[in-house]
């Protein structure tokens, strides 16, 4: 069971963060299981939308790395991106309960 810690986003927060994306590449990527259930809030940040503990259900949602707003090159080449990731929830998520494994 690999875990993932990510910001959990709606599609329209996604299209919010493809333009912040000027000089570093984040790019969310979609869950793609039927039934991946729910990740619990974990982002403690004064400016996320979502209460601590919090479930959020995973179904049509997207994940972006929450590694990124620790990395101090996303801190300096991008921080609007930033600033905007940590508005919104996050959560552990089993990445094979979220994403559709690919045949290689």
């Amino acid at each position: 069971m690999p875990a993932y810690h990510a910001f959990i986003c709606t599609e329209a927060q996604r299209d919010a963060i493809l333009p912040l994306n000027t000089t570093v590449l984040i790019i969310p990527n979609a869950v793609t299981t039927e039934n991946p259930g729910v990740g619990f809030n974990n982002n403690d940040h004064p400016t996320c939308t979502v209460d601590l503990g919090e479930p959020i259900a995973l179904t049509g949602k997207w994940l972006a790395p929450y590694a990124a707003v620790n990395n101090p090159d996303y801190l300096a080449e991008a921080p609007n991106l930033v600033t905007y990731l940590l508005t919104l929830p996050a959560a552990i998520v089993d990445t094979d309960s979220v994403f559709v494994p690919v045949d290689v």
